[in-house]
């Protein structure tokens, strides 16, 4: 039997209270007005979500120096950026950039590099520490890691099966199955292949569903809560119970997403999809708009749309309950061709 791995004596114990987020963070890659796309930088921007039943405002926290090809998370209020070459925006890069949201004005610090370069890796923070999955070249053993923010070190994890490792980074997702328990579910997108790493005995196990689990749809990653995967489609939203192994689906009614995923293929980026807290999920896109005084280039600015649903499980019937908590969209004054986010829970 593999060894349990030693943790820190900081991480959260069985019991203890796991803190909902107060507000998510928007990582948007753009140029602003007079400024072409060789201009262009990275920029935060926080989503107010101080009650559950709030309107999000959003609004810029900072420009920064993080590669496009990097990725973000947070422990608590601190941002780590990892990844990525800081002088090729497509590069293999190894840096961790490391800030604090709620001092905007801040110079990032640097953290210890990772011990392997990586482009658009997949990261999760879970009790008090990082771990990193893929963005890395094929033929290397350290495809997965972990980071101790206290200790400022990095450590290899065991490395996955081939299945796994042969998938590009935009092809795979990465998500907590079980923080108590320690265990992260890295699946690939189309849902034919998972696999649960056990952060406790640093070792990897296949996990076999049912074949419809395949017709997962690729417009966004999956969003994990409570066991369920669940995904979006042209006016659906499906789950999937890794537990029970059944399937919930359930209607919405926005014309504007549908249209939207009529055109995903085209593009420069994915669609966010994500879990925020207990039964809320969130959708999230940009759109490009040009100043209707104005034809002139410079004059073109962003418009950031969000839907935020409340969705239930109907154990009986197998249907999904969807109510929309809100709706809306906030304009920023930056151009912006690529989003991510992720989770703040100062």
């Amino acid at each position: 039997m593999a060894r349990p791995i030693e943790r820190s004596g900081s991480e959260r114990r069985i019991g203890e209270d796991f803190t909902t987020p107060k507000a998510f963070c928007i990582r948007a890659f753009g140029w602003g007005p007079g400024e072409s796309e060789k201009n262009g930088t990275i920029r935060l921007y926080e989503v107010n979500l101080s009650s559950p039943e709030s309107l999000p405002m959003i609004h810029p926290i900072c420009k920064t120096n993080h590669p496009i090809a990097s990725c973000c998370v947070s422990v608590g209020s601190t941002i780590y950026c990892i990844g990525a070459n800081p002088d090729h925006r497509f590069g293999f890069g190894r840096d961790v950039l490391i800030g604090d949201f709620r001092y905007p004005e801040q110079v990032w610090k640097q953290g210890t590099p990772m011990l392997n370069g990586r482009w658009f890796p997949h990261a999760v923070a879970m009790a008090g520490e990082i771990y990193v999955f893929g963005g890395c070249r094929v033929d290397t053993d350290l495809w997965a890691e972990v980071y101790n923010p206290e200790k400022d070190e990095w450590k290899p994890l065991m490395k996955p099966p081939s299945e796994i490792t042969n998938l590009s980074c935009c092809k795979f997702f990465v998500a907590i199955l079980d923080e108590r328990a320690k265990k992260i579910l890295v699946g690939s997108c189309c849902g034919d292949l998972f696999y649960v790493y056990d952060a406790i005995y640093d070792s990897w196990e296949q996990k076999k569903y049912e074949e419809e689990l395949y017709m997962m749809s690729c417009y966004t990653k999956p969003a994990l809560y409570d066991n369920t995967l669940y995904w979006l489609d042209f006016g659906k939203i499906y789950a999937y119970d890794l537990n029970a192994k059944r399937y919930f689906c359930g209607h919405f009614e926005c014309r504007e997403i549908d249209d939207l995923l009529d055109v995903v293929g085209c593009l420069k980026y994915q669609p966010l999809f994500f879990h925020l807290w207990q039964e809320e999920f969130c959708f999230l896109w940009i759109e490009t708009v040009v100043h209707p005084s104005s034809s002139r280039p410079h004059r073109i600015f962003s418009c950031i749309h969000w839907v935020r649903w409340r969705i239930s499980k109907n154990i009986v019937n197998g249907s999904l309950s969807i109510s929309t908590v809100s709706k809306g969209a906030d304009s920023v004054k930056h151009h912006l061709s690529y989003i991510d986010s992720m989770m703040l829970k100062g």
